[in-house]
């Protein structure tokens, strides 16, 4: 349902949004890097890592970090290195630990958490850091939702899932969104060109069952989904796109959109699956996996850092004055 889409969102944000800035550190954590299983009302957890300067007195801007589907927000964390001081991140990073799809019956506990939870970190403005397969499709939800898309200033997603439900395609975020995303095209999980819907047969003959798993968008379309919210397509449907071809011819960078507008930002991944792409072996990419599967990371690792693009993108934000705090 909508409503516990944007309350999920709300309850975290409404956790850590600052109310001053008075040097304070929330009951039982100090100038440390990091804080575990913090826990809301409604019995949903998550991880959460202060900047190596954070001093409770200067504003720090902060992102959500969504883990895909069977995994959980530790390895998220791991996945993502925002903690590794390569990266150089000084803002708050959140990794929301999945919970099963809530029932209507539990619309009320979400609620509370957003009115109960009180205020305790210097945040001044959100991010939404990217989500990885299932998580970008969270991402996608949060950023075409009225209500969440005016909490956070940009989203991004890796080998993001966009499944065809009507959340995705009657989403209406009443104001052009900032979007960066990648994917691999060797990605077998949630395909480049999109997945159909999974129907079940009870036996050989008979007519289906009720669809089982929503189908996803193909990339292309999900894209165009994109240029109508952000009214990148002039009166003949043409959007202006920019085509980079970067890292020695492995991956394309697509911008959508011309100067003045609210771009579209597409990383094109060849020779990449279902993966987080990182110069370096990752718990996508394992160095140590004998078995790994050579269509989805046939390096052992990649030609760029991801992490570090999002962080440049998320930066430029602040650098162009787009955000004031």
């Amino acid at each position: 349902m909508l409503v516990n889409i944007t309350l999920i969102a709300v309850s975290f944000i409404v956790f850590a949004t600052a109310n001053n800035c008075d040097g304070s550190f929330p009951p039982g954590v100090g100038p440390t890097l990091t804080l575990n299983n913090v826990t809301l009302p409604s019995g949903r957890n998550f991880i959460y890592y202060l900047p190596q300067f954070y001093n409770g007195y200067n504003m720090h801007p902060a992102v959500f970090s969504f883990h895909g589907g069977a995994r959980n927000a530790t390895w998220q964390e791991d996945l993502t290195q925002l903690t590794n001081p390569y990266y150089n991140w000084q803002g708050i990073s959140v990794y929301p630990q999945g919970a099963p799809r809530p029932s209507s019956d539990d619309d009320d506990d979400d609620d509370d958490d957003t009115g109960d939870t009180d205020a305790d970190y210097q945040i001044g403005y959100w991010l939404s850091h990217p989500g990885k397969s299932n998580g970008g499709g969270l991402v996608n939800l949060l950023a075409c939702n009225f209500t969440t898309a005016s909490m956070f200033t940009a989203f991004a997603s890796v080998s993001g899932a966009y499944y065809e439900d009507k959340l995705a395609i009657d989403g209406d975020p009443a104001r052009d969104v900032p979007f960066l995303s990648f994917h691999g095209l060797n990605d077998t999980t949630i395909p480049y060109n999109g997945k159909p819907p999974k129907l079940e047969y009870s036996s050989a003959g008979e007519l289906p069952k009720p669809v089982t798993y929503t189908g996803t968008f193909g990339i292309d379309d999900w894209l165009r989904k994109w240029f109508k919210i952000n009214s990148l397509a002039d009166s003949n449907g043409k959007v202006d796109v920019v085509n980079t071809t970067l890292y020695g011819g492995y991956v394309t960078q697509c911008v959508f959109g011309g100067p003045g507008s609210v771009n579209i930002i597409h990383y094109k991944e060849n020779d990449l699956g279902h993966v987080w792409a990182s110069l370096y072996p990752n718990t996508d990419c394992p160095s140590t996996n004998a078995t790994r599967n050579l269509t989805k990371c046939p390096m052992g690792h990649y030609v760029f850092n991801a992490t570090e693009v999002i962080i440049d993108y998320f930066n430029s934000f602040m650098q162009s004055g787009a955000i004031t705090f």
